[in-house]
């Protein structure tokens, strides 16, 4: 198996919510993109994305495989965890120095 060392910009970071809720997410350019969630109040079983069983992981975990979404598809896919992604995004813009400066859309007229 080849393994490749993370570069400090692609090495996970974890972001949590007042109330416990965790993402695990890693920078690709400038995006964050969320690897797992873990939300202690959800007593299902953990899961890969969409439905594959995963019995080792505690309950209320989802993980996203190789299909790692940027926050705005996991809004998307679990739109129940907005204050997540809220915060995901506000760690992602707090540190442009880290992370490089945020991409905005221009305002259209």
């Amino acid at each position: 198996m080849l393994v490749r060392q993370l570069s400090d910009r692609e090495s996970l970071r974890r972001t949590k919510t007042d109330d416990g809720q965790q993402a695990t997410w890693r920078l690709v350019g400038q995006e964050a993109k969320i690897v797992s969630v873990l939300v202690p109040s959800d007593a299902r079983p953990a899961y890969v994305w969409p439905h594959e069983p995963m019995p080792a992981a505690p309950p209320g975990t989802v993980a996203f495989g190789a299909d790692c979404p940027d926050i705005a598809e996991a809004r998307l896919r679990l739109p129940k965890l907005g204050r997540l992604w809220d915060a995901v995004r506000d760690k992602l813009w707090e540190s442009p120095r880290e992370y490089g400066p945020p991409i905005r859309k221009a305002a259209t007229r």
